[in-house]
């Protein structure tokens, strides 16, 4: 056991770290400003040497080395908060640590208020849901909406409740999820739905409650789309709402199966490089949208979750450090009415 524990460390200190590129700092009145984040005097010290060592990549050993006449003892204490705050990584960044620095560099009329007041988002939604183009030409060509396209497309909605007394049968989840399963006719493989790039980079997961499908226990499934068959990763741990916003856990607790869309970089970053993380948010995109439809066959609710607080429950997954959560939808039997 003290041997794994010595290799391990060792391990530790020869990963490479990056300063995060999401991450902004600044010196303050002889603190050092990290985000929202306050260093002493101690940490301020080390900049900027300590940023453009770490902005270039370097292990965790070497960055220490090149601090000699400081306490390592502090310095080593330093390093280990910046990674648990993800201001140093090793892994490449989470959808909304790359989007995060966007938010710097937009500027809006409203505040807060869209958050909290329901009527001030009445209204930003109904201005934005019929916004318009303005090019200075008065001229539109109109199209002819008399089609009726089917029921699974036409009765579409988002289910906030679902029906928790009755169970979803085998035969209805497996057909559902099946649209996300693996073609194979005359040497060629392919889907029922398009990926930016071919490579298909999304790996699904399924976190089944308990009693809520026929046939399927409670616990955490990888779904394999080339043998269209769900795989058992964890069954001893129970997610909570907890992972969830507010607005969000009285959805989770009432819904039968999440459904967990996760980026596995080394299905297209080897070929596409960062373009590759781009095609797997588009093919997330394009997967909520055949699940939803697919749903709709088999009288099952989706509700597509914006924001959860995934690294609450990352360690159930088993995930490596290749794979980032995207997205989170919730399933159900639809409401009796």
């Amino acid at each position: 056991m003290g041997d794994i524990v010595i290799n391990q460390m060792k391990k530790n200190m020869n990963k490479k770290v990056y300063w995060s590129p999401s991450v902004f700092w600044e010196t303050l009145d002889n603190k050092l400003k990290i985000e929202m984040f306050l260093y002493d005097e101690f940490a301020m010290n080390l900049f900027p040497k300590f940023f453009f060592l770490t902005q270039k990549g370097i292990e965790i050993n070497n960055l220490l080395n090149e601090f000699p006449e400081v306490d390592q003892r502090r310095l080593n204490l330093l390093i280990k908060d910046l990674i648990k705050k993800r201001i140093l990584i090793s892994n490449i960044l989470t959808p909304q640590e790359v989007f995060f620095p966007q938010s710097r560099l937009f500027e809006t009329e409203y505040g807060d208020e869209l958050l909290y007041d329901a009527d001030a988002l009445k209204e930003f939604k109904k201005k934005q849901l019929n916004r318009s183009f303005e090019v200075g030409i008065d001229k539109k060509i109109y199209f002819n909406d008399n089609f009726q396209f089917p029921e699974n497309i036409a009765d579409r909605k988002s289910y906030r409740k679902f029906d928790e007394k009755n169970k979803i049968s085998f035969d209805d989840f497996s057909k559902m999820i099946s649209v996300f399963k693996q073609i194979k006719s005359q040497n060629e493989i392919r889907y029922y739905y398009a990926s930016a790039g071919g490579l298909y980079p999304i790996d699904v997961f399924l976190y089944i409650k308990k009693d809520r499908i026929e046939n399927i226990n409670q616990g955490i499934y990888y779904y394999n789309p080339s043998e269209n068959c769900i795989q058992l990763v964890n069954e001893s741990s129970i997610i909570s709402e907890e992972a969830h916003l507010f607005l969000n856990k009285d959805i989770f607790k009432s819904s039968a199966f999440s459904v967990y869309l996760i980026y596995n970089a080394d299905a297209n970053m080897s070929k596409y490089k960062s373009d590759g993380y781009f095609y797997a948010c588009l093919d997330a995109g394009i997967m909520i949208s055949a699940l939803t439809q697919a749903a709709e066959l088999f009288n099952i609710g989706l509700c597509s979750i914006g924001e959860m607080s995934f690294r609450k429950i990352e360690k159930y997954f088993k995930l490596n450090e290749r794979q980032v959560y995207l997205h989170t939808i919730e399933g159900g039997l639809k409401p009796l009415e």
